[in-house]
């Protein structure tokens, strides 16, 4: 028998006389493996891993820069002006998040809303599975209201009943039309998507 099996045999009798301090020592390894796990995890899940659309690797934020904020969100005519103007960008959209309120269909919800650009399925390269998104004219100042869904809000407020095009949904008071359902590969926490206008 060579050394090394030696050296093992008498590190194992010298584990075995003292256990506690075995079992404490695998025990730490064992909880340093998995938060080690977890906290990759959690950093590929958000940093590392890749946007599900097309190009994703070719897609930039921009933000509005200021003195009192370094990432301040642009306003509309800013946006406008900036999409005028560009000849950098294949193609650029403006997303604004809220909050609304949904009411007509039992209780009053409260939903997360993204205010979007009629460019958001040229940026992202999707479009609405069912219906449209809504036009260059519907995006302007006086268009007409209109929401695209959210496929979770879609699947659990209509059970996904394709009918629901064309309904209206009083949102924060106002009448929208619905014109449209976003599928699944476009998941965001967003629940509707109105003009940004």
């Amino acid at each position: 028998m060579g050394p090394l099996v030696n050296d093992l045999r008498s590190s194992l009798r010298a584990l075995r006389r003292i256990r506690g301090t075995t079992a404490l020592a695998v025990l730490a390894f064992a909880l340093g493996i998995g938060i080690t796990t977890a906290v990759f995890s959690v950093f590929y899940g958000v940093l590392l891993k890749p946007l599900p659309y097309p190009d994703a690797d070719r897609m930039v934020v921009v933000y509005d820069v200021q003195p009192a904020c370094k990432t301040c969100p642009a306003s509309y005519t800013k946006f406008v002006d900036w999409r005028t103007r560009n000849n950098v960008f294949e193609e650029m959209a403006g997303i604004s998040n809220r909050t609304a309120v949904v009411t007509g269909m039992g209780d009053a919800e409260r939903v997360t809303m993204a205010r979007t650009t009629w460019t958001v399925p040229a940026v992202f390269k999707t479009s609405p599975m069912i219906g449209r998104w809504f036009t260059e004219k519907e995006d302007a100042p006086g268009g007409e209201k209109v929401v695209v869904l959210g496929y979770g809000y879609w699947k659990e407020r209509f059970a996904g009943d394709p009918g629901v095009l064309g309904r209206s949904l009083a949102i924060d008071g106002d009448i929208f039309r619905v014109i449209g359902i976003m599928p699944l590969e476009f998941q965001r926490p967003t629940q509707l998507f109105e003009p940004l206008r």
